[in-house]
This record gives structure tokens, C-alpha cells and sequence, in this order.
């Protein structure tokens, strides 16, 4: 995963966290950049939480978190809603 931050103030750094769980040290990469590999076969299916906080050097915070979907099975397979609604389907 990578996040990307901008501050006024040189970035100190960046921590992480999935599904409010303890926090981890991401790497800076670039200069406003921080990476860190994500397990995804580690993830059950369904939804989660990524939440990232980044520091710069006056100590100031912020934070951001999105939600996101995972499979582990690589079944996964996003489809828009369809008009009209598909309510069955019959397989030989």
C-alpha cells in the first residue's frame, strides 16, 4: 500500500492500521511518500479499514481512512448494479 502526504513542514513520517488494529511504521519512499506490502491473503473477505496518519516535523498530525473490499480466494469480482435487477440465474 502507499500513501501520499503534503505539509508546509517536512514529513517526519507515516503510520498505518487495518480494521483499527495496532498501528505500523509505513517507509518513506519519495519525499511526501510512504509504502508498506500488505498481506492480502491475510485478510479475511468482505470489507475493511485502512487508516494512515502522517506526522511532520512540528508534530503535527493528520489522518485519513478508506474502505475497501478483499477476497483472498481471487474470486472476487466487482460488478456495477444492473438494470433491472438480476434476482436469479439458472447453470446447467
Amino acid at each position: 500500500m502507499r500513501a501520499r502526504a503534503w505539509s508546509m513542514s517536512p514529513l517526519r513520517g507515516a503510520e498505518a492500521r487495518i480494521d483499527g488494529g495496532g498501528w505500523f511504521t509505513m517507509a518513506a519512499a519519495v519525499t511526501g511518500a510512504f509504502s508498506h506490502p500488505l498481506a492480502g491473503a491475510e485478510l479475511t473477505k468482505g470489507e475493511h479499514a485502512l487508516e494512515v496518519r502522517v506526522t511532520d516535523a512540528r508534530g503535527q498530525t493528520a489522518s485519513r481512512r478508506i474502505e475497501f473490499m478483499a477476497d483472498p480466494t481471487g474470486r472476487y469480482t466487482a460488478i456495477p448494479m444492473v438494470h433491472p435487477a438480476v434476482t436469479n440465474t439458472a447453470f446447467c
